[in-house]
This record gives C-alpha cells, sequence and structure tokens, in this order.
C-alpha cells in the first residue's frame, strides 16, 4: 500500500484499506458488467463519494478500478463536479464503510452518498490518498506525463497543515477586527477579506477600492500570494472586499498569521481614510469648512 498525507491519518487509512480490500472485487464486477458499453479506449472507476451537505468539511472518494485495486482519497472538490458520471447505482457495503470513516474523519458532518462510474484519468488534487501501490504509480505517472500535480499537494501534507486546512475549511474566521473567508479549491486556497471594521462611516465601494490597492502593493511584495476574484462555484454570500490565493502547500504561513494581517490591513483602510478626511479640513479655500 501507498499512503501519501499527514502522519496521523496514515493508519486509519491503512486500517480502512485493509478492512474493505476484500469487498473490491464485487464492485469491480460493475465495471466487467458494463464493459461493452463503457469501451477500452479509457480506463473507468466505479467510485463512491462522500461529501458533506453543506460544502463545510473536504470530500473522501474510494476508487477501484476493473481488476479490484482500489485506492482512498480526500480532496477539496467533488470528483462529481470535475468528471462526468456515466452511470449511478445505489450505495454499497462498501460505500456504507466509507460513510463511517468519513463520520470518524467528521463527526459533525452532514452526509451526502454518490456511488458512480468514472472514466479514466482523474482529474482531482488529492490532499490525502492511499491504497494499491501498482494502481497508485500508474495514476501517477499519467498525472507526470500529462504535467499535472494532483498527487503533488499529498506528499506535503503535515499534520499542522492539515489541521488548519479542516478546521477553517470554507468558513468565515472571525478576527480582531474583522473576518476573512477561507475557500480551499483545487492545490490553492482563496482568502476573501471582508469589510474591517472601522472607526468611520464610509461607502463600501470606498473600502474596497482602497482594498484593491492594498491587496497590489502586499502581492508585489509577497510573491506566495496572488490576486483572485469569487468564482460562481464558491456560491458566496456576504460582503468582500477583496480576494487573495496561495498555492495549498504554501498556506500554512498564512493560517498562522491571518489576524496580524487583517490588522494590518484594516490599519491601512482606517489610516487612509483619516488623512483624507483631515485634509479636507486644511483645504485652501480661505474658509472655515465645516466637518459635514
Amino acid at each position: 500500500m501507498i499512503f501519501r498525507g499527514p502522519d496521523s491519518l496514515s493508519a486509519p487509512f491503512g486500517e480502512f484499506y485493509s478492512h474493505c480490500q476484500n469487498l473490491f472485487i464485487s464492485e469491480a464486477l460493475e465495471l466487467k458488467n458494463r464493459k461493452a458499453v463503457l469501451g477500452t479506449e479509457f480506463g473507468h472507476f466505479i467510485v463512491s463519494v462522500v461529501t458533506e451537505s453543506n460544502d463545510r468539511a473536504p470530500v473522501l472518494s474510494l476508487f477501484i478500478d476493473e481488476e479490484g485495486r482500489g485506492f482512498l482519497g480526500l480532496s477539496s472538490e467533488n470528483p462529481l463536479k470535475r468528471m462526468s458520471a456515466i452511470y449511478r447505482y445505489q450505495p454499497s457495503k462498501a460505500t456504507d464503510l466509507l460513510k463511517e470513516f468519513y463520520s470518524h474523519l467528521f463527526p459533525e458532518a452532514e452526509i451526502s452518498l454518490s456511488r458512480v462510474i468514472l472514466q479514466s484519468p482523474l482529474r482531482i488534487h488529492f490532499v490525502v490518498f492511499g491504497g494499491n501501490e501498482r494502481l497508485l504509480k500508474r495514476e501517477m505517472l499519467k498525472a507526470s506525463l500529462s504535467g499535472k500535480g494532483f498527487y503533488r499537494i499529498a506528499e506535503k501534507m503535515g499534520d499542522e497543515l492539515f489541521d488548519f486546512y479542516c478546521k477553517y475549511y470554507r468558513k468565515w474566521l472571525k478576527l480582531r477586527k474583522g473576518e476573512v473567508f477561507i475557500y480551499p479549491t483545487e492545490d490553492i486556497v482563496k482568502i476573501v477579506t471582508g469589510r474591517p471594521r472601522l472607526n468611520y462611516s464610509v461607502d463600501l465601494s470606498i473600502v474596497i477600492e482602497l482594498s484593491r490597492l492594498f491587496r497590489n502593493l502586499v502581492v508585489k511584495k509577497h510573491k506566495f500570494l496572488r490576486p483572485s476574484n469569487i468564482s460562481p462555484d464558491m456560491n458566496f454570500s456576504g460582503v468582500a472586499t477583496s480576494v487573495y490565493e496561495v498555492d495549498l502547500v504554501d498556506s500554512l504561513g498564512v493560517y498562522q498569521k491571518l489576524n496580524p494581517f487583517y490588522d494590518m490591513y484594516s490599519k491601512s483602510i482606517e489610516r487612509t481614510i483619516e488623512a483624507m478626511m483631515n485634509s479636507i479640513k486644511k483645504l485652501p479655500f480661505g474658509e472655515v469648512l465645516n466637518d459635514d
């Protein structure tokens, strides 16, 4: 068995794989029964997928090929949103065991289940994976030859990064001066700044313009951060003043410094507005201007 990911999940993934391995052959029968209509140009997987109904936890998937070889993968994205499901099936014994394992990993999750046939190659960035060595080496080689890093994140996913990744997964995080929305997707993390709490009442459009200026200066100074945007798949609700992105494998330092980063952002916006308002009081028009 191959495993890549945080050390804390090595034993649980190994135990699940060993416990379920005897079910893989029966799962593979679904592929053999459909072989005539699936064709031989591409490989296929029978896949059980467990998701959090409100999209507040990563996705856990069990992939089994025609030979009854399988592997388990945890990802930010649902495979069903990245690849077309050719056939859909009712949950199986393996799906039920996958659900139990997911409940162990994420006890508060509201669970949704799917079981489908997907066509290879897989186009998912895995944060953790483990399973049959021959199968995974084949898929990793395919990804490498195509220049895709679908399996590279897991190789750099330590326990501390994984803890932050799960704790703030697609959630608003309350900070001293405001809040940020954390959105892992594929191999990056998007960080959305919410409206800061200021001592001055100004239009949101002004805050957004100043936030854009602040972001431009930040990304010039710190190359690991990049400007980003709200994408439709985020189903975002709330106020966004700016959006950054960082590679998931480089995000630990960002997670750890979110409070001081947001403090600096909020202070920069407030000082800019304050300086502008103070300047207005001293305009050289030869008359005293009211504060309003």
